[in-house]
């Protein structure tokens, strides 16, 4: 009976409630931040309160997804943000002459190409959390196969950054699969995600040297195949 007992409050569903009460302080700490700020500073903090409650909606349903159907969720997440990727991409806007101009220089309907890959890299990183989550071959070899067709989509889309954010995903999720030390691996990412979080505030910053600054930001910012097809319809206009 004692044996029972004792760790009736360790369990993953402690550990889960504990998450998920440090995700909501932090949430509330910068919805609280943003108004102490603003009310010392006499701005209008409506923006960030809305990205904030935006944030906090999306955990929301991520965590009531995660916990009602996991794969299915990671699965429809997925296919949303390829095809809304797709569909907004500079490739696929040069079809509309008004927006081919803007393709030109690398706008797509979302604004520049950065939300793209963005949004390629993400759906690629849910579909290898479906992955993990399922207990069906078929259905985790499904999975990984479409994470490994966003990689080859960016490619096909000439998103740089899509691409080489997709390989890294696909590399991360095959690593920890084969890792005998997870912890360890755990950590050696969460020192790569903190250096790449490093550079690139070191780029917006103009902290870099000219030229590794411009090797950084040049093949990651444009959209060559947006470029090339945009170019004669940015003439006509």
């Amino acid at each position: 009976m004692t044996s029972a007992t004792v760790g009736v409050g360790d369990g993953p569903s402690a550990r889960r409630g504990a998450g998920d009460v440090a995700g909501l302080t932090i949430l509330a700490c910068c919805a609280l931040w943003t108004l102490i700020t603003a009310t010392a500073r006499g701005g209008r903090p409506e923006g960030v309160l809305l990205a904030v409650l935006a944030l906090s909606a999306g955990y929301a349903c991520g965590r009531i997804g995660g916990a009602v159907l996991p794969v299915g969720t990671c699965a429809v997440a997925a296919l949303g943000g390829l095809g809304l990727a797709v569909t907004a991409s500079p490739v696929a806007s040069t079809a509309d002459p008004a927006r081919a101009a803007l393709s030109g220089v690398g706008v797509s309907s979302l604004g520049h190409t950065s939300p793209v890959a963005a949004l390629l890299v993400l759906s690629c990183g849910t579909a290898c959390c479906g992955a993990w989550a399922t207990g069906r071959a078929g259905l985790r070899l499904a999975l990984r196969l479409f994470a490994l067709g966003t990689a080859v989509a960016a490619a096909v889309l000439g998103s740089a950054a899509g691409l080489l954010g997709c390989v890294a995903v696909l590399l991360c999720s095959l690593t920890a699969a084969r890792a005998a030390r997870r912890g360890a691996v755990l950590v050696g990412l969460g020192l790569a995600a903190a250096l790449l979080v490093a550079a690139v505030g070191a780029v917006a910053a103009s902290a870099l040297p000219s030229g590794l600054a411009d090797a950084l930001t040049g093949p990651l910012t444009r959209s060559p195949r947006g470029a090339v097809a945009g170019r004669p319809a940015a003439r006509r206009a």
